[in-house]
């Protein structure tokens, strides 16, 4: 069974220089989907855009986020995540700032799943901005991931109150009967792991996964048959190719690999959804100046 069943990129080649690190959430009909670009990362032009997968095409990008400040300085836009909230709520996450390790969190909202947005408003200096992945609720509560500014790889947790939301770096998934497990990137060219056997409460130490990994981004969720999907670099030697992925029942015994992306490049970036169709939307920076969007039916997995 192919389990590739559609791929295009987000828009064409050259639209624009750089651009990296999209989100994506489902809305009615479709998706939506976030990312920075511009001249390069870091620069001041760099911003957040917007676009929309309906009747299987994806709409033109249109800016819904730039770094400037009331004082009139301009930064760079970094690691946007959007989440989908209460009907046609959107939520922009992203941070601005002169670099990714010094910059500060802001957030939009959109009560019309992205026609029109709020004034941009900054996060209390708790919430940190270098974080992309999705919250986990455990309860009433949120599970957040606390971040350490300058590499942004803390594997420290915190539970949050409810009505507070702030997105992860690193992927949590769940399993069942309060099991939860935390993939943290590392230089070792292995994945490594943490465990919770009380719902985020307490944690295991750093451990070794059976995964070889490029210390690059990756993201994991938990299909609807309770599985656990991954999409990663499968390079122990840092490289951003190829792009893959894996599932598990357990977090412990990882299937057989299925490669998206074999040629030689810079795959990054990667974000997973499954829908209430079953599909899997997999969407990812071929760098610099390129997004693709991948469907994938999980039961060929």
């Amino acid at each position: 069974m192919k389990h590739i069943i559609e791929e295009q990129d987000v828009f064409e080649d050259g639209r624009f220089p750089y651009a990296h690190m999209p989100t994506i959430t489902e809305i009615d009909g479709g998706l939506a989907v976030a990312f920075y670009a511009g001249t390069t990362e870091g620069h001041s032009d760099v911003c957040i855009w917007f676009s929309c997968y309906l009747n299987a095409q994806w709409s033109a990008p249109q800016m819904i986020a730039e770094g400037i400040e009331h004082n009139g300085s301009r930064y760079a836009c970094w690691d946007p995540k959007i989440v989908r909230r209460n009907g046609a709520e959107l939520i922009l996450f992203y941070s601005i700032g002169p670099d990714e390790g010094g910059n500060w969190g802001m957030m939009r909202r959109s009560r019309d799943l992205g026609k029109t947005w709020t004034r941009p408003r900054r996060l209390t200096l708790d919430i940190l901005p270098y974080t992309r992945n999705a919250p986990v609720t455990v309860g009433n509560d949120v599970l957040v991931l606390s971040t350490d500014q300058s590499t942004g790889r803390s594997v420290n947790l915190r539970l949050k109150a409810e009505g507070t939301f702030a997105p992860l770096r690193l992927p949590i998934v769940t399993y069942p009967n309060d099991r939860m497990q935390l993939l943290v990137r590392n230089d070792t060219g292995m994945l490594q792991e943490r465990w919770s056997d009380d719902g985020g409460k307490s944690w295991s130490n750093v451990e070794n996964n059976s995964i070889r990994h490029a210390n690059s981004f990756m993201d994991a969720i938990r299909l609807h048959d309770d599985r656990v999907l991954l999409v990663y670099n499968p390079s122990a030697t840092g490289e951003r190719w190829p792009l893959a992925l894996t599932v598990t029942v357990d977090g412990k015994m990882w299937a057989d690999v299925h490669v998206l992306e074999v040629d030689q490049g810079r795959f990054s970036g990667p974000v997973l959804l499954q829908t209430a169709d079953n599909m899997v939307h997999v969407i990812y920076a071929i760098q610099p100046r390129r997004l693709r969007h991948i469907i994938v039916n999980p039961e060929a997995l």
